[in-house]
């Protein structure tokens, strides 16, 4: 009679191992014969290396699976020894909202979050985690509730209608009034909005407003006492009068020293207020001008409108829905011009070179048509307006709001909300007005900053030779 037991599986001998290799292989044979008793199972097909492809994988995946086990072990403990009061707190649910908010950026090193810096995204995430929409646990990192904002702005930019997006934890009803407690005045929130889970303010966003002041005296031509000290010093002369502080230059043709010194904050304040308060622009000059801005309007290489690196002619075009020119405004003791520009993006420091440039031509005399030819030829050197005169109006959602319309409904009479900032306009309006636009004229009064920025302009024209009376490029324009 034939036994009924199952006879023990093959295992060949692995070939071209050496000990260690053999012993783990042992190992692994020996399991598996224990596994496999009184079940008929053949192993002639496997080589050495199959088996220890097959102990090395299980290996692997037992370290993983153990090492999950300690960390929800380690979990638990954590928990069990935490505070009661605060034992749950990550538990609270988080939503995927915008915050649509304004601010001042005066005293600020930009709105993006940089190490020790302060910083506009900075003072909002402390104010939003002290007011509890931010859990202990994601405090130290803004990344960790995936916040992220519709634009940059620069150092000392401001914003009238501004966007990021995170998780935030709002079960409070009271949450913005909170926000806003920890929140300098220079920085308001006006509200929240739930947006869906794959919302991104920069990717999602069509289009972007910003508005320029400035005062209509930049327009002024060089004055005499300006063009006299270009035609009498060399350019280094005039670098060392102009970037050391009290130097005295010396005459070219008599070795004698020069009488005029450094230029000190309070000449460009006694220069900027005596322009601003006597200076008009006249209508023939104003459509000039708007003529000029209009020539940004459409789809343009913008090149040499940044200072990006590594943008190039391929990742540099950029287009212009709008560039318009408002009335001007008496405001205070001057005479002052909103610009305004609508477009899908701009490159680092755009609008700032896009207005500097149209001041110079204007200033200069040169023909606007040559903003045609900046568009196709290499860098040249185009110098950046105030960073202060510069907001963000608002990011614009047309294609978001318009899809959201046309979502389903998750609950009977949920309504979708769309990214707008209408019902928060007039706050809007009185905050810009009041923390904005007021601050934009403190600085200009007290500092002289767009005089000063014009003078260093014309007193060192080497450096913009494309500003002559015939708009051409010349060579020695390129950088």
């Amino acid at each position: 009679m034939e036994s009924s037991t199952v006879a023990n599986p093959v295992i060949e001998e692995p070939k071209n191992s050496n000990g260690n290799e053999n012993a783990e292989i042992q190992k692994v044979e020996e399991s598996v014969l224990e596994k496999t008793s009184g079940v008929e199972h053949v192993y002639k097909g496997q080589t050495g290396a199959d088996r220890k492809d097959h102990f090395i994988k299980n290996s692997r995946n037992n370290k993983r699976n153990n090492d999950q086990s300690e960390n929800k072990r380690k979990r638990v403990r954590e928990e069990s020894n935490r505070d009661p009061g605060t034992r749950n707190e990550e538990r609270k649910p988080k939503k995927n909202v915008i915050l649509l908010f304004s601010y001042c950026g005066t005293g600020y090193q930009g709105m993006q979050v940089n190490p020790n810096a302060k910083t506009i995204e900075g003072d909002l995430f402390s104010s939003i985690v002290k007011a509890g929409g931010v859990s202990e646990d994601n405090s130290t990192d803004q990344k960790k509730v995936q916040l992220q904002r519709a634009a940059r702005t620069d150092k000392g930019v401001h914003a009238a209608g501004q966007v990021v997006s995170l998780k935030m934890i709002i079960e409070d009803p009271e949450i913005v009034t909170k926000i806003n407690s920890f929140l300098p005045d220079q920085i308001r929130v006006w509200g929240y909005k739930r947006v869906i889970r794959s919302f991104n303010p920069k990717t999602l966003c069509d289009s972007r407003i910003y508005e320029y002041l400035l005062p209509t005296y930049v327009f002024m031509p060089p004055d005499e006492e300006t063009i006299e000290l270009i035609s009498k010093y060399s350019f280094e002369k005039r670098q060392s009068l102009y970037m050391k502080s009290n130097e005295n230059l010396q005459d070219e043709d008599n070795d004698e020293p020069a009488s005029s010194e450094v230029p000190k904050k309070e000449k460009y304040v006694e220069t900027a207020n005596s322009r601003r308060s006597s200076y008009r622009i006249s209508k023939e000059l104003l459509d000039q001008i708007r003529t000029g801005f209009g020539m940004y309007v459409g789809t343009h290489n913008f090149l040499n409108f940044t200072v990006t690196k590594g943008t190039n002619g391929k990742n540099s075009s950029r287009h212009i829905k709008s560039f318009t020119v408002s009335d001007p405004m008496i405001i205070g003791d001057g005479e002052w011009l909103s610009l305004k520009v609508h477009g899908q993006s701009f490159m680092l420091h755009q609008i700032r070179k896009m207005v500097g440039l149209i001041i110079l031509l204007t200033r200069s005399k040169t023909p606007f048509s040559i903003i045609d030819k900046i568009y196709k030829c290499n860098r040249i050197n185009i110098p950046k307006a105030p960073g202060f005169g510069l907001l963000l109006e608002k990011p614009v959602y047309e294609s978001y709001n318009d899809k959201v319309k046309k979502m389903p409904a998750n609950n009977p009479g949920e309504s979708r909300e769309l990214i707008v900032f209408d019902e928060y306009e007039k706050k809007i309006e009185e905050f810009k007005k009041k923390f904005i636009y007021d601050q934009i004229f403190k600085d200009e009064l007290e500092n002289g900053h767009f005089s000063q920025w014009a003078e260093m302009c014309d007193v060192f024209p080497e450096q913009y030779p494309y500003l002559n009376p015939e708009g051409e490029i010349p060579e020695s324009a390129f950088i």
